[in-house]
Order: C-alpha cells, then structure tokens, then sequence
C-alpha cells in the first residue's frame, strides 16, 4: 500500500532563497492534458469566429460607425456617453483604435475578446500551479470555462 502522507513533488533546497521543485510524471501528464485542453478550446472558438462571425455591425456596433467614419465631432463626449446604464470609455477607446486599425472590420472585437479569455486562461492555470505547487486534471476548468463558446 502507497504512503498517502508523502508528498506529490520533490523540494530540493539550493539556496535559502531558492527551492527546486521537480514534478512527478503524474503533474507532467495533468500538465500536457491541461494544455491540450486549452489549445483544443482555442482553436474550436477560433474555427466558429472564422466560419460564423460575419464583418458586419450588430446591435451596439452601430455606435462605432459614426466615430469610425469621422462623422463624431465630439470623441470624449461620445467615449463618455451612457451606454445600458453604463460608461465604458476605456473597452470604447480600445475597440475604436482595433477597428481603425483594420479599416473597420468588426470581428476584430471578438478576436481581442478571444485572445484576451484566452491568456485569462492561462493566467488562471499558471496562479493555480504555483499556489498548490502541482498542476491537477482539474485545472482543465480554467480554459474550458474561459474559452467556452457560451461565453459572450
């Protein structure tokens, strides 16, 4: 019978200030199965914005339209401006420079949203491997709740 009390990794100590922690197979499978993971979820969101995004303003879209054409004589006023009760100058300021940037194509709102979920994902998996020390299948949580096609 396996000692449950030992620990998962192996801490080797250098240093006072450095410590080597050396992964076990277990974390090294966790690891490529977590990274397949999100790799596979990425590139599933990436294939449906390309075949189903359509280069075309929808719904709130048509704000950017008068900025984007020069027809806006007033930018701060309209980064300011109410929006479903809410301000968002900073997400208006960024998508306005991506879509001048691409000569006013719209599906480049949903690739910076894609990218951006994205490396959230990998964020959230890298804070979890050095908080427990070791990666666990159930990081795959992390990109599959970030990249999912649920999220709007």
């Amino acid at each position: 019978m396996k000692n449950l009390d030992k620990p998962i990794n192996k801490t080797k100590i250098i240093d006072h200030n450095i410590v080597v922690i050396s992964t076990t197979q277990s974390d090294q499978n966790a690891r490529i199965f977590v990274w397949i993971v999100w790799l596979i979820m990425v590139l599933i969101a990436f294939v449906c914005l390309v075949k189903y995004s359509r280069n075309v303003p929808i719904t709130e879209d048509w704000l950017f339209v008068p900025p984007l054409t020069g027809n806006e004589p007033h930018i701060p006023n309209w980064l300011w401006a109410q929006n479903n009760e809410h301000r968002t100058p900073f997400p208006r300021l960024l998508l306005l420079g991506l879509l001048k940037a691409t000569h006013g194509d719209f599906r480049v709102g949903m690739l910076c949203n894609l990218i951006i979920l994205s490396m959230l994902a990998v964020a959230m998996m890298q804070a979890a491997r050095s908080l427990r020390g070791r990666t666990i299948v159930a990081d795959v949580f992390f990109p599959e709740n970030s990249t999912s096609l649920d999220v709007p």
